[in-house]
């Protein structure tokens, strides 16, 4: 398909993009949301999307059999049509008969991250064609590389429960937006505005954030109020930066929703960013894997989405862990078939609320996350602020077991690398060589190979540390 080949030959596209005058980018990001609003839009978006609204009014019961129901099926279809699951069963003595309830999938093991890193081939489902499917990859929460097989479909259901959030809302989904997440829209080495690109097609405009610097907020500002009263997207990092700027300057920019994602939202981070747009947060928790959903509703709490998947909150030993106790996530989703996980161990924590009521009446559980992608920014020479979503792509489709970017000073930067299988060396030249053309010629950059990844003290291993005015207290060896 069109999105596939893009995807493939993206690094290239990339560069004929950087190089095209203004407004051909503005056509080439218009093209290419042709092609993405065809997929998510078509008829059986809106399908998906009525269904969906639907299941909102389901009573507790009935959401907890639309589960099980969902469980079943998609059992079933694993012993079908993944082999890494046919020899699974068969190893354990097992039939899809056997796991009919929620309860029932303690029968089966928890699948490691690193499990389905090794195994991604024999996790693909053979009853999707080649064609029907999209190959991605994501840098995870440690700069390790991870393979996911989505099936084209699948766009359009996920598509689907982003927008039932928005409808939370009142944002249409074909409404005109202003997203700030990763797109590369404007080449980083751009010295004035627009730091924007339009794509008339989705009624999106992309904000950079390679160009967030004092020299250059004013011309956000001044643009974001002309845009005054849209909706808005974007990293919690990003729209932190962007709102210290404003409440420094005593600018406050009304803003008709806040959407956030991709990294954790804190409680001061969402209070700044409502205060300097007076807006509403709604903030989404998910991943590449398409295994779980959490979304904030407009009470500012986390919902497990219960229609997108099953979420096991376990111990080290695997048992689950009581509300009010931090525990791993381990999800077993429903959404994608094109590389189904059942008890996937992500890699991130959080807890079941012991208080499970919320005003908004909505039938699914309240959860928080406490440990998930995180990450310090870098600051390159020239002022600009980068936010760890921004470093974060530069190391995909690489071979190493975990990547970081250590900041000592502005003028420095280390690459530190935990080897893993591959062309490690050619990698590592890769990153360096990208890393340059995001952050500048004027830094300094080095390679550092180790044996260990570096770790917070809340488990997490973050891809980017800034050690900036700072100590190291809150790093520790991994073990």
């Amino acid at each position: 398909m069109i999105e596939g080949w893009i995807r493939r030959t993206f690094p290239t596209l990339q560069s004929i993009y950087d190089r095209a005058p203004y407004p051909l980018q503005n056509l080439l990001t218009t093209m290419r949301g042709c092609v993405l609003a065809r997929v998510r839009y078509q008829k059986r978006f809106w399908e998906h999307l009525d269904e969906l609204v639907r299941r909102e009014r389901y009573s507790p019961g009935e959401m907890e059999a639309y589960q099980e129901a969902q469980l079943r099926e998609l059992v079933a279809y694993g012993y079908e049509n993944v082999p890494f699951y046919r020899n699974a069963f068969l190893t354990a003595n097992l039939s899809p008969d056997d796991i009919r309830t929620v309860d029932d999938l303690k029968k089966l093991p928890v699948l490691s991250r690193e499990t389905v890193r090794a195994n991604w081939q024999s996790l693909v489902s053979r009853a999707v064609p080649k064609e029907e499917r999209i190959h991605v990859f994501t840098s995870g929460t440690t700069g390790a590389g991870l393979s996911v097989i989505w099936e084209k479909q699948a766009l359009v259901l996920n598509w689907a429960f982003r927008a039932r959030q928005r409808r939370w809302a009142k944002v249409n989904p074909r409404e005109w937006r202003l997203t700030f997440l990763g797109s590369r829209v404007v080449p980083a080495t751009r010295e004035r505005p627009p730091f924007w690109r339009t794509n008339w097609f989705e009624k999106q405009i992309f904000m950079s954030i390679f160009h967030l610097s004092e020299t250059y907020m004013p011309s956000y500002v001044a643009f974001l109020k002309e845009h005054e009263g849209r909706p808005m997207e974007g990293f919690p990092s990003v729209l932190s930066i962007l709102s210290d700027f404003m409440m420094r300057e005593r600018e406050c920019i009304p803003m008709k929703a806040i959407f956030t994602d991709g990294e954790p939202l804190y409680p001061d981070v969402r209070a700044k960013i409502e205060s300097a747009f007076s807006s509403k947060v709604y903030d989404t928790y998910g991943m590449t894997e398409w295994v779980g959903l959490i979304q904030g509703c407009e009470r500012g709490n986390f919902h497990l989405i219960s229609d997108f998947g099953i979420l096991e909150i376990l111990d080290e030993a695997n048992h689950p862990v009581p509300p009010g106790r931090e525990g791993d996530f381990v999800w077993t989703g429903f959404v994608n078939r094109g590389m189904p996980l059942l008890r996937y161990r992500i890699g991130d924590r959080g807890i079941w609320l012991e208080d499970q009521r919320c005003a908004c009446g909505r039938p699914f559980p309240l959860v928080h996350p406490t440990v998930t992608r995180e990450g310090d920014c870098v600051f390159a020479p020239d002022g600009r602020i980068l936010s760890p979503r921004a470093i974060s792509p530069l190391v995909r489709r690489k071979s190493f077991r975990v990547c970081q970017f250590i900041q000592e000073t502005t003028d420095s930067l280390t690459v530190r690398i935990v080897p893993g299988n591959g062309r490690t060396e050619k990698d590592a030249e890769d990153v360096r060589r990208a890393l340059r053309a995001v952050v500048g010629d004027s830094i300094q950059l080095s390679v550092q190979w180790a044996e260990r990844p570096i770790q917070h003290l809340n488990g997490k291993i973050p891809i980017v540390i800034s050690n900036l005015g700072k100590g190291n207290e809150r790093e520790v060896p991994h073990r």
